[in-house]
């Protein structure tokens, strides 16, 4: 499996892919890890991306047809905790299910459900599946920012993959969990408890992996 993470040269450092990079090195040892970024990062497989996108644009070099073959893409701020064997597997699109957005339990304004949603800090993206995402894309780039927002690039995977992609959490059950909602129980003032079966732990907004005592070591 090619393992891939996107770094525009914005918000993190070079030693956190050099971080993530150790750990795919450790839990999946037979598999490849590159960084789609502007720059070098010493002992890191880097290429650069085809368009100097910032921020989290910067994420759709990932769907360029120059990338070939199948992709797991993964955020910069993921932490591996076990042996990725089974999750480098999956063959078919799968994005996770929205931490907060999961058609069940997050109620909103007047006690309604939200809505299921797609978050994309960990996508298995088959080469086939990139390419509708890609052609949309580059329609007009700085027309889907503008029109996106903060709300970024997940509204538009939505638009594609909502009705056709696998959820990781339906098909690896809780080997892939969330640090505020899953080991946090979505307080901030809650002893963290790692699940027993993670292997992967997102992420999303604040704190970031480095800011958790627990793992400073690993970015030391």
């Amino acid at each position: 499996m090619k393992i891939i993470a996107t770094w525009s040269g914005e918000c993190f450092k070079s030693s956190h892919v050099q971080s993530l990079a150790r750990q795919i090195e450790r839990f999946a040892p037979l598999d490849d890890f590159l960084c789609i970024t502007p720059g070098k990062i010493p002992g890191v497989e880097c290429i650069p991306g085809m368009y100097p996108w910032k921020g989290w644009w910067y994420k759709f070099n990932v769907f360029a047809p120059q990338i070939k073959g199948d992709v797991l893409y993964m955020d910069i701020d993921t932490v591996i905790t076990g042996s990725l064997e089974v999750i480098t597997k999956v063959n078919r699109l799968t994005l996770l299910r929205d931490f907060y957005r999961d058609g069940k339990t997050r109620v909103g304004l007047g006690g309604r459900v939200l809505a299921e949603g797609l978050q994309a800090s960990l996508m298995m993206l088959p080469e086939a599946d990139r390419m509708e995402v890609w052609y949309d894309w580059m329609k007009g780039p700085t027309a889907h920012m503008q029109r996106l927002g903060t709300k970024g690039d997940q509204p538009l995977l939505e638009q594609h993959y909502m009705s056709r992609a696998q959820r990781w959490q339906d098909v690896v059950p809780g080997q892939i969990v969330s640090w505020k909602v899953n080991c946090c129980g979505g307080s901030e003032f809650r002893k963290p408890a790692i699940p027993a079966d993670a292997r992967i732990i997102i992420f999303h907004g604040m704190p970031r992996p480095w800011d958790v005592p627990q793992f400073k070591d690993m970015y030391a």
